[in-house]
């Protein structure tokens, strides 16, 4: 995803392409579901999705610049946690496998 597209994520037109539209998103919705059930660090949502690390720290990256997540940090290690953006999102996808 180019530059300039993360930099449209937090427009309604920047978030059907993060969610819907682009390489990734299937990746991404599935990280909001897996979100719905709780805070988790990248290694939790990589075991869980079976993604590789690069990958998964990647979508959350862009999640969070969309403020869908926000990363909590503790200690050395970095958790994750839907926005409440995020959990009305997470939910509408995993109530009608529809994100917008």
């Amino acid at each position: 995803m180019s530059t300039h597209r993360l930099n449209r994520v937090n427009n309604h037109n920047g978030l059907h392409l993060l969610l819907s539209r682009s390489r990734g998103a299937n990746s991404r919705k599935k990280i909001l579901k897996t979100l719905l059930l709780g805070t988790c660090n990248c290694n939790q949502i990589t075991t869980k999705l079976g993604l590789n690390w690069r990958t998964t720290y990647h979508h959350l990256q862009l999640l969070e610049k969309a403020n869908l997540i926000k990363s909590i940090n503790f200690g050395q290690r970095k958790f994750y946690k839907l926005t409440q953006k995020g959990e009305v999102i997470a939910q509408q996808n995993a109530k009608n496998h529809n994100v917008i």
